[in-house]
């Protein structure tokens, strides 16, 4: 188990395929922080470890491999109410990046099929990386947590914008600014 603080509020617990076994949160990706005894166990291991104390709301998302391992990530929810007044526009600002990274080709062209046929006509780019053999698909200027793009998780594992660089460095360009509509009629 590796526990890494990556800030004030925020916390990453990777498991090997081991560990990710034992604790049964990881079937089950609602994971409730207040019903969760695994949740509260790995918690209690960061408080000792590195010093990172869990009070109040608590944002969780787990990211299962195929291979059994399990990331975990733990934000802290500052302010309810400043939380509450944003809405999904404004938190999406222009130009903002959703990246999405997949093993398979076949998964980018079905997710590209399926947002083809349901309209998407954002910008959109296709990179590829030789050394992880890793398709990246990235979407601007729309908010992918609406309900209309749930579907993009089951084909691919969400990464943070921040990921961009790195695509950027290491990954070659397959398409630019439409690279949904282009690997739509791959299918």
């Amino acid at each position: 188990m590796e526990i890494i603080r990556l800030g004030e509020s925020s916390l990453k617990i990777s498991l090997p395929r081991e560990e990710a076994e034992k604790y049964d949160f990881i079937k089950d990706k609602n994971v409730d922080y207040e019903t969760s005894e695994s949740l509260k166990t790995l918690l209690e291991k960061a408080k000792k470890e590195v010093n990172f104390d869990v009070k109040g709301r608590v944002s969780v998302e787990i990211y299962a491999s195929p291979k059994g391992e399990c990331e975990i990530f733990v934000s802290k929810i500052k302010e309810k109410s400043t939380y509450k007044e944003k809405s999904f526009e404004s938190q999406r600002k222009k130009g903002q990046r959703s990246i999405y990274v997949f093993d398979k080709l076949i998964n980018l062209l079905s997710v590209c099929a399926r947002l083809s046929k349901g309209g998407f006509s954002s910008k959109s780019t296709v990179y590829f990386d030789f050394e992880k053999e890793k398709y990246y698909l990235i979407i601007c200027d729309i908010d992918t947590r609406e309900v209309k793009y749930a579907f993009l998780t089951e084909y691919a594992r969400y990464v943070k914008p921040i990921f961009y660089s790195y695509i950027l460095e290491h990954g070659k360009c397959l398409t630019k600014c439409n690279g949904v509509e282009k690997f739509s009629k791959l299918l």
